[in-house]
């Protein structure tokens, strides 16, 4: 019987280690040495048993059945310990909050629990963060403060990105969440959205302008935008311009922003707001998307 187990051992041991060649050459020694641990756990059990019985059919029958359970294990382990792994893909999007509640002076920023930025001035962004796909809470409080000022709740999809601004006063807070498009334009172009984040003012045509001077003959790229409100991304050849925004319907400007410089392939958001404070002059906040 002894020789039985040495050529059972024997066995096992080649098999174990043509895998662990296997395994070796995929690059993944840590994943193998886990899963061999745990078979020869399993295996040194069912040895104990396999060798007490002193019927040579039983003991053929179980040799087999331990072999057969071993490398069902090993797959098995293989299966879970790819789906776990940390290095594989992660479902995320990305989220950019905007400070411009016209009379805070700074805000705390939090995504669900964890912080975006703390004392983010107004009219300040800090940029994109990586997010895990799913329910989100973006909560914004006044620096220091442990209670939200206002929040904005988005479902991140996978790839997705967002703008999200808190805008109005610290007595009437609100938010304005923007599903961002930042796929390349054609080449050569340039991609330019405008956001009216003044919830106290009126609706306002916008104009992208090479020359400020070309105001009184122009076509607005966009009328009545209202507030809490963004165009669609307009389509411009690079270069430099100047972004007017205009009382609804009217050629009287309610905010100049001048110099407005596109390299070819360039993303650009640029938001009107309220002065701090609150009320008008109306000024700007100008982000890069890319």
């Amino acid at each position: 019987m002894e020789s039985d187990d040495a050529e059972f051992d024997s066995e096992f041991s080649v098999a174990g280690n043509r895998d662990t060649q296997r395994l070796t050459q995929d690059g993944e020694r840590g994943l193998h040495a886990a899963v061999m641990q745990r078979c020869r756990i399993g295996y040194s059990v069912q040895m104990t048993t396999f060798r007490s019985s002193s019927d040579p059919i039983l003991r053929s029958f179980r040799m087999r059945s331990i072999t057969r359970a071993v490398f069902a294990v090993v797959a098995v382990s293989l299966l879970t310990a790819c789906d776990d792994d940390p290095s594989g893909p992660r479902n995320e999007g990305r989220v950019r909050a905007v400070h411009a509640v016209s009379n805070v002076t700074a805000t705390d920023v939090l995504l669900n629990t964890t912080s975006y930025k703390t004392n983010l001035a107004f009219k300040a962004s800090d940029g994109y963060r990586a997010i895990a796909a799913g329910a989100t809470v973006i909560k914004f409080r006044k620096a220091g403060v442990a209670t939200d000022l206002t929040s904005a709740n988005q479902t991140v999809v996978n790839g997705a990105a967002y703008t999200v601004f808190a805008l109005g006063t610290e007595a009437a807070p609100q938010t304005l969440v923007l599903t961002d498009n930042n796929a390349a334009p054609a080449s050569g172009k340039v991609k330019l959205r405008a956001v009216h984040a003044a919830a106290a003012a009126g609706a306002v045509d916008v104009y992208v302008l090479a020359n400020a001077a070309d105001l009184a003959t122009a076509t607005a790229d966009k009328t009545n935008l209202a507030a809490k409100a963004a165009t669609d991304y307009i389509v411009k050849d690079a270069g430099t311009y100047v972004v007017i925004f205009t009382n609804a319907g009217t050629k009287t400007a309610v905010l100049t922003v001048p110099n407005v410089q596109l390299a070819a392939g360039k993303i650009r958001t640029i938001a009107v707001v309220e002065k701090a404070g609150g009320g008008t002059p109306l000024e700007s906040i100008v982000l890069a998307d890319n």
